[in-house]
């Protein structure tokens, strides 16, 4: 019988991917924590509202200014967004919001 996968923990492993790939940075799970906290705490920049459990932030880590989406009801980082793009350069197609 297949395991059942959990979204969270799918999330999260994209979310450290996309680190690596687009900031060359480690996401820890250390690092993800301070993320995470520093959203709560509202220190960075809330950009966007994009409904009740997802919200884009920027925040600054090591002097660069980072624009992360957050899942507010998983407490977790859903990705982040390419050093050269802006959250209001997306289009949509198929329904989807595409950077």
């Amino acid at each position: 019988m297949k395991k059942k996968r959990l979204k969270s923990k799918d999330m999260l492993r994209h979310v450290k991917r996309k680190f690596w790939l687009r900031w060359n940075i480690d996401l820890t799970d250390e690092l993800h924590r301070r993320f995470v906290e520093m959203i709560k705490n509202r220190e960075g920049e809330l950009i966007e509202k994009q409904s009740n459990r997802v919200w884009v932030w920027k925040i600054k880590y090591k002097e660069k200014a980072m624009t992360v989406v957050y899942d507010k009801t998983r407490n977790s980082l859903i990705t982040v967004l390419p050093e050269n793009v802006d959250i209001k350069d997306r289009f949509i197609y198929d329904n989807k919001y595409v950077v």
